[in-house]
């Protein structure tokens, strides 16, 4: 690596800012210098400024103005991404901005046209890329172990408020609309970015339901999606917030030669999700009726921090970045069909 550290300033210093990308900025502090921290909350913001031994701002635009800061990482509720990715970039910085990107396809293309126009880098943060579940069920689609694929399923609950270190109970913007709130936003990006990822084909169709059943707010905690492939593959995703029971299993695949299960727990904030599992391996059964045989495989080892060090290759070294935009519009793409068959209550075509 280079010697050079590039000065980052983290805007959103709530679950997600604080609880990952402080803590991964400082793991790889002989590549990323932390400048400055930004939020809504004072009291907070500053007490995350001092432990970090940084420079606190109480807004987007005195930050900006700080000329020294390269990198800017958006960590803030959804319906913020757009414009402060937009400032970010029109005031000379790169950009890091959480998933999902944009609420829609409409503000996703505003902000790659803005990258472009400013020759600015624009990254979004789908680190599940690095889960270690993912990357072992990518290994074994691509040694073709199960034969040809046919059915994916891709679930992940959690029973809690999930409310942020910021907001508390003054706003439960995960589970406000205005806010970019919801299953689908939250928990769909990644679990249909990875789907698209292992399928390696068009989508077809969606077809959805989105519920909103148990906490009393707009924006929906139980979440099917149904996406139907080129190739043939039927991609099955279910996200609950409401499930007093943990879904099961995490991934289950049929394959012509084989099938596939396996249950790696549910995630933390800031975490993989394959970090903390309840099993260590897939199961896969092969062979006809009554000759059954069971074999595991087990999870390969990855690099939680992959998605910050490709950043800093594409910033020092103009390296590629691993998470391509026009792979992450797809997934918004995808996103703007669900809420539009949940609406409608049929198929939509993409």
């Amino acid at each position: 690596m280079d010697d050079k550290r590039i000065k980052i300033g983290i805007v959103g210093t709530g679950l997600i800012g604080y609880g990952w990308h402080l803590k991964a900025c400082k793991k790889l502090s002989n590549l990323f210098e932390i400048s400055a921290v930004c939020d809504i909350n004072k009291q907070w913001g500053n007490k995350v400024a001092r432990e970090y031994n940084t420079r606190y701002y109480d807004n987007v635009e005195s930050l900006l103005r700080n000329d020294s800061i390269e990198l800017i990482v958006v960590a803030v509720p959804g319906v913020f991404h757009k414009n402060i990715s937009i400032k970010a970039m029109e005031s000379g910085k790169h950009v890091i901005v959480e998933k999902p990107m944009a609420l829609n396809d409409q503000e996703a293309e505003k902000m790659i046209a803005v990258a472009k126009k400013t020759k600015k880098k624009l990254f979004v943060h789908h680190n599940r890329r690095w889960d270690r579940d993912f990357v072992t069920l990518q290994n074994i689609f691509n040694k073709k172990i199960l034969g040809r694929v046919y059915v994916i399923e891709s679930k992940v609950s959690k029973y809690s408020l999930v409310r942020g270190l910021t907001t508390g109970k003054n706003i439960d913007w995960r589970l406000t609309k205005k806010f970019g709130g919801g299953r689908l936003n939250e928990w769909g990006s990644h679990l249909i970015d990875q789907m698209l990822l292992l399928v390696k084909s068009e989508p077809l169709w969606v077809s959805s339901d989105l519920q909103n059943r148990c906490f009393k707010k707009d924006a929906e905690d139980h979440v099917n999606i149904w996406i139907k492939f080129e190739n043939g593959i039927l991609g099955k995703i279910e996200i609950s917030q409401s499930s007093r029971i943990n879904l099961f299993p995490r991934w289950f695949v049929l394959g012509t030669n084989a099938t596939l299960c396996g249950n790696f727990g549910n995630a933390e904030p800031g975490s993989s999700i394959s970090n903390k599992t309840s099993s260590s391996s897939f199961e896969i059964k092969t062979g006809k009726v009554n000759e059954l045989k069971t074999k595991f495989v087990p999870l390969v080892s990855t690099d939680m921090y992959g998605f910050y060090k490709n950043i800093y290759q594409c910033i020092i070294k103009n390296k590629e970045p691993i998470v391509k935009l026009e792979e992450v519009r797809k997934v918004i793409k995808v996103m703007d069909a669900i809420r539009k068959s949940n609406i409608k209550g049929q198929a939509v075509y993409l």
